[in-house]
């Protein structure tokens, strides 16, 4: 079975699933695998809780020790969403993480751009990139931004939900707002009357962008997702064409 030489390392099943479906589309699948994450910290919610020792990405870094050892790993690539973290907190993790599982002497110290590192005797490169809208939020604020169909029952549910819960003294964060929209979007907008018969399974992203792919514009002409499609890109060009910092 062909394996790509080159990894990618997200958060967790859904942004696997969700990137997977922007990979094969802009016709990378041969070029980059998305390695199975280990998923971010769920009791905390949070992907830096310790960002000066970040276990959950230093867990999925050792996962491809191996392969790099067997020189079968040439680039790797981070994507994590940066939810209201700045760039700067989000490199700063990324660099404690790489020090602590490769011996990192260099540092990533802008998105988008590779430097090359020394890990067991291999020599590889390794990139990040932080998914956001405006410089805040997630992957599914991009998702929704590049929605392609009507989405009435999302806007309509999510609009009236919030006023009524503050009515009520409750609280919903925008994270958790945008993650109900895309709920909804995929359930009442998007299903059909018979495919919402089996909702719990044909929601699911990895199901659900199966069934619907064209639920999401990825040509849309929106500077954060074109930032992305860049970043991807990379993983297409040769060592000597891809963009490089010099180690420090």
């Amino acid at each position: 079975m062909y394996m790509a030489r080159n990894k990618l390392i997200v958060e967790d099943d859904n942004d696997k699933y969700i990137l997977n479906a922007l990979i094969k589309h802009i016709h990378l699948a041969n070029a980059v695998e998305i390695a199975n994450p280990i998923p971010i910290d769920y009791l905390t919610g949070s992907l830096d809780s310790n960002p000066d020792s970040p276990t959950t990405l230093i867990r999925n870094l050792k996962k491809l020790e191996r392969d790099i050892e067997l020189g079968n790993v040439d680039k790797i690539g981070i994507i994590f969403d940066l939810d209201t973290s700045t760039p700067k907190q989000r490199l700063e993790m990324i660099n404690n993480a790489l020090r602590q599982s490769y011996n990192a002497e260099s540092s990533i110290t802008k998105i988008n751009e590779f430097i090359t590192l020394k890990v067991k005797d291999e020599t590889i490169q390794i990139a990040c990139h932080f998914i956001n809208i405006n410089g805040l939020g997630e992957i599914e604020d991009l998702l929704k931004a590049i929605k392609a169909k009507d989405s009435d029952f999302a806007d309509c549910i999510v609009d009236g939900w919030s006023p009524c819960l503050s009515a009520k003294g409750k609280n919903v964060s925008p994270k958790d707002l945008v993650k109900f929209w895309l709920d909804i979007y995929r359930r009442n907008d998007i299903l059909t009357s018979e495919e919402r018969r089996q909702a719990g399974k044909n929601t699911k992203w990895d199901k659900f962008l199966e069934l619907h792919p064209e639920s999401f514009d990825f040509n849309s002409n929106i500077t954060e997702l074109d930032d992305l499609k860049k970043f991807l890109n990379l993983f297409a060009q040769s060592p000597t064409q891809t963009p490089m910092t010099t180690p420090h």
